[in-house]
């Protein structure tokens, strides 16, 4: 009887130590485990926040759009855990967050991915304008302080960029432009708005020269309808044409050197307004004299 109780015994002590030994080794495993970070972002407006909890302990972790890389994040990128959609045209978007450590090596398993729709822009584009004053054009559009970017053009060429990625002054300067008629245009561009050429303001502007004074005087042949005409001298008369006109009708041209060789016509009686037209390099819009002759 005492042997089988003693044999009872040994098998209970043995199925307690095998139990309290099976326990530990299952204790120390669980504490060798390392599990990886739980990536997460989330959307505020025009930003993506990475609100992930362990994300400032990791050295580097990264963003990523349709599987391209984008933007480095972590304490050696100095990150500052958030991405911009601002650029991004309207579209769906699939972004994805993923990182690698030594104890979580494989990116592709350590990832977190949304898609992101960018909605087309409900809001209306700027309404751009300009106003001149003097030698100066002026911007003067609501709205211009925030854009990054808008451009003045003369004759659809590029001249000079505004906004606040270039310090701009919102204004051109015309003090260099030759004498002549220009069309000079604003235009921006934006993720809401991005064609240039329907986000467009132009104006022809008239650079005006220094014209010539004209004059002239009349000198009647004998007792006749017919007249000489003889202009005033100005600097560069040998180079350009006078033309004269009688009652806004244009009756012709002075000879070559108008300054020595006056200009001749025969009217009929009436009245008229007798005006001599010129243009030059520094006056290409013209310049006339205007004198009144009554011939009965």
């Amino acid at each position: 009887m005492m042997k089988r109780n003693s044999i009872y015994f040994v098998v209970i002590l043995t199925f307690i130590f095998g139990f309290t030994s099976c326990n530990e080794d299952d204790t120390d495993d669980t504490d060798n485990v390392n599990e990886c970070l739980d990536l997460f972002f989330s959307r505020d407006g025009d930003y993506l926040y990475a609100d992930f909890e362990g994300k400032d302990t990791l050295q580097w972790y990264g963003w990523f759009i349709n599987g391209e890389f984008v933007e480095n994040e972590g304490t050696d990128h100095q990150g500052d855990h958030k991405l911009s959609l601002e650029n991004l045209a309207p579209g769906t978007y699939t972004i994805c967050l993923n990182y690698e450590t030594p104890e979580c090596p494989s990116p592709e398993e350590n990832e977190f991915c949304q898609e992101i729709v960018i909605e087309e822009s409900t809001e209306p584009c700027l309404d751009l304008f300009f106003s001149r004053d003097g030698d100066y054009l002026y911007a003067d559009f609501e709205g211009r302080d925030t854009l990054e970017w808008y451009g003045w053009f003369i004759d659809d060429a590029p001249v000079e960029d505004e906004g606040t990625n270039h310090q701009g002054d919102h204004k051109l300067s015309l003090e260099n432009l030759t004498p002549g008629t220009y069309s000079i245009c604003l235009n921006y561009e934006t993720p809401e708005c991005p064609s240039p050429e329907e986000n467009e303001f132009c104006q022809e502007i008239i650079i005006e020269g220094s014209c010539p004074e004209l004059s002239f005087e009349a000198e009647q042949d004998g007792d006749s309808n017919a007249y000489y005409f003889y202009p005033g001298a100005f600097d560069g008369i040998d180079e350009v044409v006078l033309e004269w006109f009688a009652n806004d009708e244009y009756i012709g041209q002075s000879p070559e050197f108008p300054h020595n060789n006056p200009f001749y016509y025969q009217f009929a009686s009436g009245t008229y307004e007798i005006c001599v037209k010129v243009e030059t390099p520094d006056c290409p819009n013209g310049t006339s004299f205007c004198k009144t002759l009554v011939l009965e």
